[in-house]
């Protein structure tokens, strides 16, 4: 997985209109991660949030 390209599909997601759904769902994401105490997915989805516009 890279973190990178994730970054590059939220950028042309956020481009297109759809900051508030990706932050959305990246908020989901980072629930879910905690929940399972999944290491990785929180480091990769906390990395994605601290990269999208205020």
């Amino acid at each position: 997985m890279s973190i990178e390209s994730e970054i590059q599909c939220d950028g042309l997601a956020i481009k297109n209109g759809h900051q508030e759904g990706i932050r959305k769902i990246l908020n989901l994401t980072m629930k879910m991660a905690k929940t399972l105490n999944h290491e990785i997915l929180t480091h990769v989805t906390f990395e994605r949030q601290m990269k999208l516009p205020v």
